[in-house]
């Protein structure tokens, strides 16, 4: 059963119970932006209620990254999945 508040897909879910095999994507939630750039911090604040209001699964990693710059690419280079919170 797939809990509510869980981010895990219908599609993944049937995976599992038939035994797929397949481990689940490596997924990042990142949230970008910063309030000392003027842009409000939308992202960070976003990311802050996503992780007060759901259960993630432990494939999902959470990022504030404010304003990375040209080193974004390194930081998400290893997941399969990215969420962008701007």
């Amino acid at each position: 059963m797939i809990a509510r508040g869980s981010i895990l897909s219908a599609r993944t879910h049937a995976r599992d119970i038939r035994g797929g095999g397949f481990p689940p994507p490596r997924t990042a939630v990142v949230a970008l932006g910063s309030i000392v750039m003027s842009d409000y911090g939308a992202g960070a604040a976003s990311l802050s209620a996503l992780e007060a209001g759901w259960d993630l699964p432990g494939a999902v990693e959470t990022m504030d990254l404010g304003t990375p710059g040209p080193y974004l690419a390194e930081m998400i280079r290893d997941f399969d999945v990215l969420i962008f919170l701007d």
